[in-house]
């Protein structure tokens, strides 16, 4: 009994410690908050933000409170079911609407703040997956790409591969092999280079199309972007400038 004890009290202790930095997170962010409305006129997508953190870091702190109550014996509800003490806590990151932060905005924020981490879209249909490192965009996907903008294509229309060589490929390529893009660089069909000019392409478009957006929602969570064995580093901002340049462009 003492035994059970002594292991129940030192997980409850790592339990407070954590709920410790909770609070101190929250104390963080409210120090931001109050120098951003000390300046007068301030950034309203940038608060908004800060308070989606807010929001992500009470519940987080909630969920801490029920793993030590869960810990202890001492639910505030009987009826209210316990979680699992030794459950991993969620990452870090914040969500919102589209409509109260323009998808702009959250981008340019991401860069600003040199953010890393997965930004999920999700529009009606459509989802877009955006990775980030030191507020670099480094990835980019959809689940419903545009047929001209496959890698693929991509790569015939830069004459980086010849559409017989594709054709001949892709009737022997599957899904174990990984993305196209990869096993044709490992099966030396299209250099390095050609392939990650030919990512670029898809991420520029991408970033227009998610520009576009003017309703859904978004969630960012930060933490380590996949380990892909290609992927580009495009300056987040420029990504911006570009896609403003194209939509201009294309109204004329």
């Amino acid at each position: 009994m003492a035994r059970t004890k002594q292991i129940g009290r030192f997980g409850a202790f790592g339990l407070s410690v954590r709920l410790a930095g909770e609070f101190q997170a929250l104390e963080a962010l409210a120090n931001q908050l109050q120098g951003l409305f000390m300046g007068g006129d301030y950034d309203v997508a940038e608060a908004a933000v800060l308070v989606s953190e807010v929001r992500a870091r009470v519940d987080e702190a909630v969920a801490q409170l029920d793993r030590l109550g869960a810990r202890v014996g001492c639910a505030t509800d009987a009826d209210t079911p316990r979680l699992d003490p030794d459950a991993v806590a969620a990452p870090a990151g914040f969500r919102g609407s589209c409509r109260a932060i323009a998808v702009a905005d959250l981008l340019g924020l991401l860069s600003t703040q040199r953010k890393t981490g997965t930004l999920r879209i999700q529009s009606g249909a459509l989802r877009f997956v955006l990775e980030f490192q030191d507020g670099a965009v480094v990835h980019a996907a959809t689940n419903s790409p545009k047929p001209e903008r496959r890698i693929g294509t991509i790569l015939v229309a830069q004459q980086s591969l010849s559409a017989t060589a594709l054709e001949d490929f892709l009737r022997e390529h599957t899904p174990d092999c990984g993305p196209l893009g990869a096993a044709l660089a490992r099966a030396s069909l299209v250099e390095e280079q050609d392939l990650i000019d030919a990512l670029g392409i898809q991420v520029h478009d991408l970033i227009r199309q998610v520009l576009e957006l003017d309703d859904g929602s978004f969630h960012f969570e930060v933490g380590p972007v996949q380990d892909l064995e290609f992927r580009v580093s495009l300056n987040t901002m420029q990504l911006l400038l570009d896609a403003a340049r194209v939509r201009d462009e294309s109204r004329v």
